[in-house]
């Protein structure tokens, strides 16, 4: 029996990050981590000659789904103060590291539309063999190409239908491409200033 303390939440993300930093770092990616804790982003990497901003996440999955949160709650004495949702406006990846498959998985910022709670990569195929409209997590394993441009089955299977702002659609409206993210340097607007743990 594993009598082995829990890690606390601050330990997982605290893991989590050294986890995408050192996955990033193995694929060549240039790294720097911002100063003081009142970023959206954990980490800024360099790419093509691009500074693109990080957010990094902690998850264990089932083995077969894993579940990405896409926002962070702010507390105040235990309860939630706020709740904020990452967009392309703040982000450029959600990262997130799956402690069941010892994988780290990236999600380019323009899947998160105007911001939603979670997202949902399939490790394992589905019951039904459903692949429209599913996000497969091997389609996730490295930044492909920019950051809002990852050519996976999902996106290419999106990007031909209109799709909602539910739980697994994608947001652009049919026929239009997705807007570019910002560079680390706020093309869409000043960057926010509170970090929400």
């Amino acid at each position: 029996m594993d009598n082995a303390p829990q890690a606390s939440r601050k330990q997982r993300g605290d893991l989590a990050e050294l986890m995408v930093a050192g996955d990033l770092l193995r694929r060549g990616c240039k790294l720097a981590i911002p100063y003081g804790e009142d970023s959206d982003y954990d980490l800024v990497i360099e790419r093509h000659g691009k500074l693109e901003r990080v957010q990094v996440k902690h998850t264990e999955s089932n083995g077969a789904v894993i579940s990405v949160k896409c926002c962070s709650h702010s507390l105040t004495n235990g309860r939630i103060r706020e709740t904020k949702r990452y967009t392309a406006a703040t982000i450029d990846w959600l990262a997130v590291y799956d402690r069941t498959t010892d994988r780290c998985y990236y999600i380019p910022a323009c899947e998160l539309g105007g911001g939603r709670r979670e997202l949902l990569l399939r490790v394992a195929p589905a019951k039904n063999n459903q692949r429209a409209r599913v996000r497969f997590a091997d389609d996730y394993r490295r930044p492909r190409g920019g950051a809002t441009s990852l050519r996976s089955t999902f996106l290419r299977s999106e990007l031909s239908h209109t799709a909602g702002d539910g739980a697994s659609g994608f947001s652009e409206p049919r026929g239009r491409k997705p807007r570019l993210a910002a560079s680390f340097r706020g093309a869409h607007g000043p960057l926010s200033t509170a970090r929400q743990g």
